[in-house]
């Protein structure tokens, strides 16, 4: 019986692992790009925000 159990956990974290990482992936595909800012009509806030998208 203790070697079932140890591989259903065996089992168990190797597709919590595999989860994370697909979700992460999911989430770094699924970003949206900025929006585009013409540098004639950027403001101060569209430098910042465009430096806290990319970091």
């Amino acid at each position: 019986m203790d070697g079932t159990l140890v591989t259903l956990y065996t089992y168990e974290g190797i597709f919590t692992f595999c989860a994370l990482i697909g979700y992460v992936t999911f989430l770094f595909i699924k970003k949206d790009p900025p929006e585009e800012v013409h540098p004639e009509s950027a403001n101060f806030m569209s430098y910042v925000l465009f430096w806290w998208d990319w970091s």
